[in-house]
């Protein structure tokens, strides 16, 4: 992937959205856990409001108990262009850890520095002005790193990292068209009517409660929405491109000043 940047040792995980694979990363010698979503307009519509809003939870420093955005970029396959992202390597989900007790519950101390963790990372995304809106064990994630091979081995550090954003989930964010911009505390200023998403427009569309009427007026939004993911889409490769170029002369400038 990226022009032989990342190579692909295992795949740790997938959802509704996206799959994940445990990489190793070229560029930093290290590893990175790469999420790629499916192709779909609506998928790279959810993925591109993902990468705003980790961008701007990001800024101006990152939080330890919020999952990072490392790199993004577009992937050409057989079935389309897919989003891929790259995160730190993360351990086992909370969930996980739940079903290695058979249910039974974590000892106290480890269930003290997971709910810390948590505590911790949503009140950062609330003085960003981000509701998280589907936390759930699955989607917490504790700090040790996936080896580069299967194994089950015990959870190890538990310090937990909330997701800023799941597969199959969508944010109430400030502003998503244009996070990087918004300011805390507008969230609660966009109405449930703003927020939806081409998938849910969809949705409503094929819904036989919905009115001939509010299927007109949805249409209209879709048109807009698709519009909207199209720009974003050709701005983001126009970027990418001109990244690539920048790459390409340096490296000359390189080869030169030998």
């Amino acid at each position: 992937y990226k022009n032989g940047r990342y190579t692909v040792l295992r795949k740790l995980g997938w959802g509704h959205f996206s799959v994940v694979y445990l990489v190793h990363d070229a560029e930093t010698g290290g590893h990175s856990a790469l999420k790629i979503q499916k192709s779909a307009a609506h998928y790279t519509d959810a993925a591109l409001d993902e990468i705003a809003l980790l961008t701007h939870l990001a800024s101006p420093a990152p939080s330890p108990n919020v999952i990072s955005l490392r790199d993004h970029f577009f992937h050409h396959g057989p079935n389309g262009k897919h989003m891929c992202m790259s995160f730190p390597p993360l351990g086992p989900t909370l969930l996980t850890l739940i079903k290695q007790t058979d249910y039974k519950g974590l000892p106290l101390p480890e269930v003290r520095n997971i709910a810390r963790g948590v505590c911790r990372g949503l009140q950062w995304m609330h003085s960003r002005g981000v509701i998280h809106t589907d936390l759930k064990p699955e989607n917490v994630l504790t700090s040790q790193a996936p080896t580069t091979h299967r194994d089950r081995s015990d959870a190890g550090s538990t310090r937990a990292s909330s997701m800023a954003s799941a597969a199959s989930s969508r944010q109430k964010f400030a502003g998503s068209e244009a996070a990087a911009s918004a300011e805390p505390g507008e969230a609660g200023d966009r109405s449930e009517e703003q927020g939806q998403s081409i998938a849910e427009i969809e949705g409503l569309l094929t819904s036989s409660k919905t009115s001939a009427e509010e299927k007109k007026k949805l249409r209209k939004k879709l048109k807009k929405k698709k519009q909207k993911l199209r720009a974003r889409i050709k701005k983001m490769e126009k970027t990418e491109e001109e990244a690539e170029e920048r790459a390409m002369e340096e490296a000359e400038d390189g080869v030169s000043a030998l």
